[in-house]
């Protein structure tokens, strides 16, 4: 078994801080493919997001990876699928928390061995990513079952640290090695040996077994960023999540996915201009006329007309998620980016100021927006 590593947190005090934190909220969220695309709010991908499992955003999934798949991939790896880790377990923990089932399988192998070793074998109640095991108190273990692990693998280190592939993991590894780990940021191993690249093989032999075995579908929409619901390319905001996208603004955030997808230039601040009337975020959709362009507008639009990709832009002073009452008041409105939608009429979305660019959920109604802007139809 690899060296024992470090998970989810920094020290006991930092994982209780953790944990209160994520009882509040839970926000945040890459890389770019030209054959990625999203299904029911699922970014799929050919093989990888990029041009490595090692850089591959854990968000991104290969579509139609079966049971029998995961099962004999298992196997040829000198292992037996069964219970935590059979096929139908990790396939439903890629449904349930969106995270790429071949992520999923090779953190299972290289920390537990698909649970036959360590805290997974000593507790099977545990889960098998050796989530939630700390070098100070490895049996707080068995206090991870296999859904916590995963959704707080999701909404912790990914959404919210921003730990979304493993080169990224391997960099905060040594960072944290180095004492100059960033604030606000955190590790899920602090094992610097080459872990990330050690899975990323895994995750590679696990693809190339697919190919041999039966290969996988085509998704229904096809590959290509202009295959994607509302038009858009998710993966491409998964790029700037972490980081001010121009002056900051919320505006200009939509500014640069808009050029991006081929739309207008949102001038606002890019032009270096002060912030001239007509340059408020809930007239995003009446101010350029988006059909020259090949977008769609819809204006005053309901919960159901929303779609993953799409341009929302929130009235004046309307709320900011019907769960909450904060308004966002003055004359601006808001301005976001659908990332997925989700049951409940909830949705995930990118939007920036004042924090940096993050993927979070919110909650909508039938009166919260001006209008959404969607590239095509």
């Amino acid at each position: 078994m690899m060296k024992k590593i470090f998970k989810r947190m920094l020290s006991p005090i930092i994982f209780f801080i953790g944990i209160i934190f994520l009882i509040l909220v839970v926000i945040a969220g890459g890389s770019e493919s030209s054959s990625a695309t999203a299904v029911n709010g699922v970014v799929y991908v050919e093989h990888w997001s990029s041009d490595s499992a090692y850089t591959h955003h854990y968000l991104s999934q290969r579509y139609g990876i079966t049971e029998s798949q995961i099962e004999g991939f298992i196997k040829s790896q000198g292992h037996t699928p069964e219970g935590r880790s059979s096929g139908k377990a990790f396939l439903d923990a890629q449904a349930k928390s969106g995270i790429d089932v071949r992520v999923l399988v090779a953190f299972a192998q290289a920390e537990s061995a698909y649970g036959t070793a360590g805290v997974a074998k000593q507790y099977p109640e545990a889960n098998i990513w050796g989530y939630g095991c700390f070098d100070n108190d490895p049996n707080q273990g068995r206090n991870w079952g296999p859904e916590r692990a995963f959704n707080d693998f999701r909404t912790y280190q990914i959404e919210q640290l921003g730990n979304y592939n493993l080169q990224i993991m391997d960099e905060r590894a040594n960072q944290f090695a180095l004492g100059v780990l960033p604030a606000g940021k955190g590790v899920y191993y602090t094992d610097t040996s080459g872990t990330g690249k050690a899975r990323a093989k895994i995750m590679e032999d696990f693809d190339r077994y697919i190919d041999e075995n039966g290969g996988t579908p085509v998704p229904p929409n096809g590959y290509g960023s202009a295959a994607l619901a509302g038009g858009g390319s998710i993966s491409l905001l998964q790029t700037v999540v972490g980081t001010y996208v121009y002056d900051g603004q919320c505006y200009m955030l939509t500014a640069w996915y808009s050029e991006q997808i081929g739309g207008p230039r949102l001038r606002g601040g890019l032009d270096k201009l002060p912030r001239a009337s007509g340059m408020a975020a809930a007239d995003i959709g009446t101010d350029y006329d988006w059909s020259q362009w090949g977008f769609t507008v819809i204006l005053n639009p309901k919960a159901s007309d929303i779609r993953t990709g799409d341009i929302i832009n929130w009235k004046a002073g309307a709320q900011y998620s019907a769960d909450s009452d904060y308004r966002l008041g003055g004359p601006y409105g808001h301005t976001a980016i659908v990332g997925e939608i989700k049951a409940g009429n909830k949705i995930m979305i990118y939007d920036q100021n004042p924090n940096p660019v993050s993927y979070r959920e919110i909650a909508i109604n039938d009166s919260m927006f001006s209008s959404l802007i969607r590239k095509g139809n």
